[in-house]
């Protein structure tokens, strides 16, 4: 699967994703009658579709403990605040 990271795009698109509800068959997006991207919940996931996310996020978890297990505390600190602050500059 393909990911795009929208971290780095205009702040407008990033509002107009953030306002997305997701009904309870899913989400498309359309543009010029073509379908861009369609978010499904994960409830009409497949089996195989399930287990790869759980994998991934497996993978993930694992990569962040071992990160935090040989960081010391004051950069975990440092990391939390800069995180909260960036946050609060968004509201």
């Amino acid at each position: 699967m393909q990911r795009i990271n929208v971290d780095a795009a205009a702040p407008t698109v990033k509002r107009f994703l953030k306002t997305l509800t997701m009904a309870r068959d899913g989400l498309e997006i359309e543009l010029e009658g073509r379908i861009m991207c369609k978010k499904v919940p994960p409830m009409q996931l497949s089996d195989a579709e399930k287990a790869a996310q759980l994998t991934e996020v497996s993978t993930l978890l694992r990569k962040a403990r071992t990160r935090a297990k040989n960081t010391p505390e004051e950069i975990i600190e440092r990391d939390i605040q800069t995180a909260l602050n960036t946050l609060r500059r968004q509201r």
